[in-house]
This record gives C-alpha cells, structure tokens and sequence, in this order.
C-alpha cells in the first residue's frame, strides 16, 4: 500500500458496527476517508470485527504465545493438558476461549489457567512500544511495559498483575480488529498503530528468531 507514518489521511474500510465508536471517532480525527461498507474495501484500511478484517485475506491465527515473552506458566500446543485455557491455533474465532477440561477438536494452543487482577494492553508498532493503557477499572495502572520486544514486531500485547503482585504476559494480539483504550486526545497515536499494523499484516511476516 506504500503508506507512510507522516501523511495524517488514507482510506478506512469500516464495519457499520463500528460506525460510532471510541475507535472510529479516532480515525476521523486523524482525517482518514471512511466508507462505512458491509464487506471490506480492497485498497484500504480495514477497522471492524475480526471476520470483518479477515474477509479478503482469510489470515491464520496469530501465535498468542511467543516464546520470547516470559509467560510464567506452563503453555501446551500438543497432547492432553487437561483442564487450561484454549485458544483456536488455525483460525481467529473458530471457537470461543476459554477454560476447558479437555482439547477442543482441530488445532489448539492452550495455557496453564492463572488468575489476572488488573490487565494492561501494549500497543507495539515495529518493536516499540507507542502506548500502553489499562483495562476499565483497573486501580493501579502499569505505566511501563516490562520485557523486550524483538524488531520488526507490530502487535497489541496483553499483560496483567496477579494476586501476588507478578506482572506477566496474557496473550498476543496481531494487530487488527482492536479497541483503543487510550483517549481521543490520543488519537493519533491509535490512528497510526492501526495504519502500522494493517501494513504489518500485508507484508512478509517478520519472525522474532530471525
């Protein structure tokens, strides 16, 4: 698409669901030509659920579970767990996550069940991170995201607080069809990672190892 970070304008594709949004007030912020369609616009941004997103690319699931952050927990991609928290390995959404006492049919990865007080989301464009906000009602709000993050990464990180205080990683998101839990006075910095991270999923996939 050749977009670059500079110009404060380029097309959205965006869900009609998300018309009015905490998200999609950001964009037009930021001065971005938005055409609200049913099915996604080819040559645009696309801001919407993730079978929005996915529509015109049908891209696989992401690894929730690299092993360059410090999970702190036990994590399964084959075998018998038992009872742990599921997440679909081929296919976004293929079935909703979640605790289960055995492995859901088709591929899985799953994770050793911890139990969150307060959780944070990451936003990480090209290994930086560019904000970091707290979910809604979170009382004591990380200011800082605490582990290295290998280059070329563009992703929204999920991390939270324990009961014992621990701060560990939840999951890993790619970096389309998210909220926003910044505010509008930072519009542009969600305006930008959602530009960053639409070029990220059309590009060659950048492997952390390399």
């Amino acid at each position: 698409m050749g977009m670059k970070y500079h110009k404060g304008m380029y097309a959205v594709s965006l869900e009609p669901s998300w018309l009015n949004t905490h998200e999609s007030r950001c964009l037009r912020l930021y001065g971005c030509r938005v055409t609200v369609s049913e099915e996604p616009l080819k040559d645009a941004v696309c801001l919407g659920s993730v079978p929005y997103c996915r529509m015109l690319f049908g891209w696989p699931a992401c690894d929730p579970y690299p092993d360059w952050l410090p999970w702190g927990r036990r994590i399964f991609r084959a075998g018998d767990p038992g009872r742990a928290f599921y997440k679909p390995a081929d296919v976004p959404k293929r079935f909703e996550s979640g605790v289960m006492e055995c492995p859901p049919t088709g591929k899985w990865v799953a994770s050793e069940i911890i139990s969150f007080k307060e959780e944070h989301r990451a936003y990480v464009r090209d290994g930086k991170v560019v904000a970091v906000h707290p979910y809604e009602g979170t009382e004591n709000p990380v200011q800082e995201f605490p582990w290295k993050i290998p280059g070329g990464i563009t992703a929204a990180i999920d991390f939270g607080t324990l009961m014992d205080g621990r701060i560990l990683p939840v999951e890993v998101n790619d970096p389309y069809a998210l909220g926003w839990y910044g505010s509008l006075a930072d519009y542009r910095v969600y305006a930008e990672f959602v530009r960053a991270g639409w070029e990220y999923m059309l590009s060659p996939r950048h492997d952390p190892e390399n």
